[in-house]
């Protein structure tokens, strides 16, 4: 009976062969190997596309599982190829709205003052600085004292006048 040896990627399969002496393929039939459940994906598939498991290799005890791990990697690549070409789909779409704004701002920091179109108040209403008003009633009471020092300073109050 050939023993069996539990294998996640080539490196095993090349370390049992390497420890039971086994260099040429009419002595395959002295080994078999079990892929390993945990075996992660991308070696399980290099192990399904390096292997030629019957007359021409070695005996797969489950290949069942390297088949399922093999098939898993293959849809897991495509929906990650589909993902990835959506993401630069919408990407590629926000980033046209962008560059049309970038465009027509340049376009703008080209004109003169004359070419720009005028918004808000005409001219000459522009920028006409702080307007007074005299309130009646003040809400703050400023008064003026002297410190002892003859030095002049000014006295704030809240209280309203009345």
């Amino acid at each position: 009976m050939a023993q069996v040896r539990i294998v996640s990627n080539l490196a095993d399969v090349d370390a049992a062969l390497q420890d039971l002496h086994i260099t040429e393929m009419n002595q395959a039939g002295l080994v078999r190997f079990q892929l390993d459940q945990q075996a992660p994906l991308p070696k399980a598939a290099k192990i399904n596309v390096k292997t030629h498991p019957g007359r021409h290799g070695f005996i797969l005890v489950n290949p069942e599982l390297l088949k399922c791990k093999s098939s898993a990697k293959t849809a897991l690549e495509t929906s990650f190829n589909t993902m990835l070409d959506a993401s630069l789909e919408r990407i590629d779409q926000e980033l046209h709205g962008v560059e049309a704004s970038i465009v027509a701002l340049e376009v703008l920091v080209l004109y003169d003052d004359n070419q720009m179109a005028h918004n808000g108040p005409s001219l000459p209403e522009r920028n006409r600085g702080v307007e007074h008003a005299i309130y009646p009633h003040p809400h703050v009471r400023c008064s003026l004292s002297w410190d002892n020092k003859d030095h002049f300073k000014p006295v704030l109050s809240t209280s309203y006048m009345k």
